[in-house]
């Protein structure tokens, strides 16, 4: 039998929801947990099938959360070990103190989003003027589910792990965004502005899609 954490509440009905390897239920308060013990028992195949997923999604990036590998624009980043206090990184290569073991999470992260800023606003400069689009500011975002965001108001939230992807894919986020200061929507409309700029914009979207997991576990 699967293991598994239980949540009631007043649903209606038995849900299943698979995150980080575990394995979560949340139920209906009278239904009984002999009820649920066969709910799951009916959706075995399903949730290993989940559980498999994502076990290999880990491990994909287990480089990147270790810190073995340190990726930026889609390519590795050169390690070079250095007298500096504070991680610095550059189009080629990162320096890292002298005495780094691989422990210095939030130091790689504060590299990594002073580096992310510096380029992802130059670069929705870059590509505002290309669409001719008007956005009133560019906000760095934590976020665990989103790449990007754009409000009524044009304002820009941008997930700084957008720097460990490659650069054409970032590009497509930009330009996702920045288009829906002219198209609010997902409408026909605005896919149509998309691709007047990326006219591979559906293979980028794609490979995007795949990149899903950096979100979930780069934290």
């Amino acid at each position: 039998m699967i293991e598994y954490g239980l949540t009631r509440s007043k649903r209606k009905t038995i849900g299943i929801d698979v995150k980080e390897g575990k394995v979560f239920v949340k139920a209906p308060m009278r239904v009984s947990k002999t009820q649920i013990d066969a709910f799951v028992q009916e959706n075995t195949k399903w949730i290993l099938a989940k559980l498999e997923t994502g076990k290999a999604m880990r491990d994909r990036f287990s480089d990147v959360l270790e810190f073995r590998r340190f990726p930026f624009g889609g390519k590795d980043l050169t390690v070079k070990y250095a007298d500096v206090k504070r991680i610095k990184i550059t189009d080629d290569e990162i320096y890292l103190p002298k005495n780094f073991d691989g422990g210095f999470g939030n130091m790689i992260a504060r590299g990594y989003k002073k580096a992310a800023e510096k380029y992802l606003i130059q670069r929705v400069v870059e590509l505002s003027k290309i669409l001719n689009a008007k956005y009133d500011v560019v906000l760095l975002s934590n976020a665990k589910t989103k790449w990007g965001s754009c409000s009524s108001n044009g304002a820009l939230r941008l997930n700084w792990r957008l720097i460990l992807l490659p650069y054409e894919i970032i590009d497509y986020v930009l330009v996702h965004e920045l288009c829906h200061t002219k198209e609010l929507n997902h409408s026909k409309n605005f896919w149509e502005l998309v691709e007047t700029i990326l006219p591979d914009y559906k293979s980028r979207k794609q490979a995007l899609n795949s990149s899903v997991p950096l979100i979930e576990y780069c934290r």
